[in-house]
């Protein structure tokens, strides 16, 4: 593996200060704070609004170099207009990367529970998909862990997001020229991990040969998520433009 892109699931955390946060640091200096110790983020906020220009302009200038912005669809795609052929709603959100240029990750399509597998499912799904992105879903049915879904991911270079925290399988899939990982923590996304539990995913991660890995922290709360991050880059010893050091 010669990229592992960590980060978490935002940045804009109040209840971060005192974790990962100075105590006294001002909200709007959260970004500038956090990226001194990631190179990428996942845009939570992106579910449940679009941004504005004006915004998405503000992301790229005051991000690094190398700094990666991963996408999460917005909800109206993914949960409410998936069958009523939201093409053009979704060719729009592709559009957010025509701004964040070269700083745009993947875009991470998060279905809910009820999106259960079914053939005309699946081929609705892949028919939607943009091949020209970097596309990475997260099921939330194990109906979706199956081999047809996985060859045909395979077949389509989309990344079968491996989901950590919600009682599905934890088995790596790697359906995609890259791994995906999501660390929930649990449903309330309250739980923090041991160095033990880490250490542990290293060893998994360090023997799938994908040439690069986006590795996420969404166990947001009392600051866990940040926490939990920078212990995976040192023991993977990624630096921080998310090159691996071994």
């Amino acid at each position: 593996m010669k990229e592992a892109h960590i980060g978490c699931s935002g940045w804009y955390y109040g209840e971060w200060r005192g974790h990962f946060y100075p105590e006294n640091l001002s909200s709007k200096d959260f970004f500038d704070y956090y990226k001194q110790y990631f190179s990428t983020v996942e845009l939570n906020s992106t579910f449940y609004r679009i941004p504005s220009e004006k915004t998405l302009q503000t992301w790229y200038k005051r991000a690094p170099e190398n700094f990666k912005y991963s996408l999460k669809v917005n909800k109206y795609i993914t949960h409410y207009d998936f069958f009523e052929n939201p093409r053009e709603k979704l060719k729009g959100f592709y559009g957010l990367s025509d701004i964040l240029r070269e700083k745009t990750g993947p875009f991470l399509f998060q279905f809910p529970k009820k999106f259960i597998y079914t053939p005309k499912n699946l081929e609705i799904l892949l028919d939607l998909l943009n091949a020209e992105y970097t596309n990475v879903v997260e099921f939330r049915h194990l109906s979706w862990w199956n081999e047809e879904v996985f060859k045909s991911f395979k077949r389509n270079n989309i990344i079968f997001c491996t989901s950590i925290g919600f009682d599905l399988s934890e088995d790596i899939q790697t359906t995609g020229d890259a791994l995906y990982i999501r660390f929930h923590g649990n449903k309330y996304y309250n739980l923090s991990y041991t160095e033990e539990d880490l250490s542990s995913w290293v060893k998994k991660i360090k023997a799938i040969s994908s040439p690069s890995s986006w590795i996420y922290f969404n166990n947001t709360r009392h600051g866990y998520a940040p926490i939990n991050a920078l212990y995976l880059k040192s023991l993977l010893k990624v630096n921080d433009e998310g090159i691996t050091l071994t």
